[in-house]
């Protein structure tokens, strides 16, 4: 439906359809206890902005949990360079290119501090987020700024963790290497993992 302009009669937004599908669930006593709304082409990640699509969700996501009345899973990928956040955070600038590529992209700019790993979880709490995938891991493999420190990746990860687990809420690993794996024994919050496209495990 979003990918092919909402065609179907009374589907005017990517809302539309969750709540059409909700309800028709409800229907069919079919019960659906989370929707994972967001993807990377969802979220304004090209703009520098933890923020879902205006167009996609004319409501916001805090609207959509309170019609669901059902939990919410998100996404989370990297930032591109240059955006409002750089005022407010400190990050890591890394090399330019798409910050969404396959099998190798930018990181953008990576936004690594408590605050602002603070901020993103109280801002998923109020949208009634209860799962986040981190996806995109690999990408700082080969990253010539992210590899310059051992400790700059653990840090983005560690302090993402803490924020995360002191809302409650879970973490999802997407195209993660073994080093993710194994440090995910210090990351709690971490349950799961995603590794390409269809391929889910859980731990």
């Amino acid at each position: 439906y979003r990918e092919h302009g909402f065609k179907e009669e009374g589907y005017a937004s990517y809302e539309d359809i969750i709540l059409g599908i909700s309800d028709e669930a409800k229907r069919h006593g079919l019960r659906i206890g989370a929707y994972q709304v967001q993807d990377s082409d969802q979220m304004r990640f090209n703009e520098g902005v933890f923020e879902p699509r205006n167009d996609l969700y004319p409501h916001g996501l805090k609207w959509l949990h309170d019609k669901l009345g059902t939990p919410l899973e998100a996404y989370v990928a990297w930032m591109a360079p240059g955006g409002p956040y750089r005022k407010k955070y400190p990050f890591f600038a890394t090399p330019k290119g798409n910050i969404l590529g396959w099998p190798s992209g930018s990181m953008g700019d990576v936004f690594y501090s408590e605050d602002y790993w603070t901020d993103t979880a109280n801002k998923l709490a109020d949208w009634g987020v209860i799962l986040l995938q981190q996806d995109y891991m690999s990408a700082y493999e080969g990253d010539p700024v992210m590899m310059a420190d051992l400790n700059r990746m653990n840090l983005y990860y560690k302090n993402e963790t803490k924020a995360l687990r002191e809302r409650g809420i879970k973490m999802q690993y997407c195209m993660p290497l073994p080093r993710n794996i194994m440090e995910s024994t210090e990351n709690p919050r971490s349950e799961e993992r995603r590794v390409g496209k269809e391929c889910r495990s859980r731990w």
